[in-house]
């Protein structure tokens, strides 16, 4: 008999109640200006968070998707975020996407970026035309402030207008931007941004010291690094 049970009925089946439930828990995620609540482990909105981009953002990508496979419910709630991504998440007066509404950390992520690029990708994907207009920006955004050539990689703060790179250097906004970078390129055909996620695995590579599997930051002094672990907790 075989043991090899990926392919088969029952465990495709497994996998799809398994989906549907993922999908029941979040139903609750939409605030009512289009903001994306963090959820307890009931799956009931925690005011006690600040809605943030990311979160928006992912849980756009993962209704898009499910609205991609023709599963009910799924479309409004997307379309719902998108808009919220679009309209309320936006830095009208410097450009990009905020971290947040209402939290402490007013600085311009890398991180965060690759979100909005992966919701507008999927939303695209799935004929939104306000998604459409999102990846658009995103893009040139993240080509423009982000991607860096002189190192092959993106970079990964900026202070809120723009004015200040910080110094520090992870692997974990490249990770995802890589992601984003290729469903970017799935969007809207253009070769350019899964060239960007090559480029930036390419070269993240080989960087890791021999001591060290950690990214070595830069040298330039005049940039302040920002010590491990200070973004916010619960991100991967």
């Amino acid at each position: 008999m075989s043991t090899n049970w990926i392919g088969r009925l029952a465990h495709e089946n497994w996998l799809g109640r398994q989906e549907l439930e993922l999908l029941n828990f979040g139903r609750g995620v939409v605030r009512e200006d289009g903001l994306a609540s963090w959820l307890d482990s009931a799956g009931k909105p925690d005011a006690s968070h600040a809605p943030e981009t990311w979160i928006a953002c992912r849980m756009a990508h993962v209704y898009f998707l499910a609205s991609l496979r023709g599963i009910p419910g799924s479309t409004p709630i997307a379309q719902r975020l998108i808009r919220g991504i679009n309209e309320s998440l936006r830095d009208r007066a410097n450009g990009g996407w905020i971290e947040s509404v209402g939290g402490e950390d007013d600085d311009k992520a890398a991180y965060t970026h690759a979100f909005v690029v992966l919701a507008a990708s999927t939303g695209t994907i799935a004929g939104d035309e306000v998604a459409a207009v999102v990846l658009k920006d995103a893009l040139a955004v993240v080509e423009e402030r982000f991607w860096d050539p002189e190192y092959g990689r993106f970079r990964d703060t900026w202070s809120a207008d723009w004015s200040e790179l910080r110094g520090y250097r992870g692997i974990n906004a490249n990770m995802h931007l890589v992601e984003a970078m290729l469903a970017a390129s799935d969007a809207t055909g253009d070769p350019l941004y899964a060239q960007r996620a090559v480029g930036s695995i390419s070269t993240t590579s080989g960087s890791p010291t021999s001591s060290s599997t950690r990214i070595a930051p830069p040298t330039n002094s005049s940039r302040t690094a920002r010590p491990s672990g200070t973004r916010s907790s619960g991100r991967g």
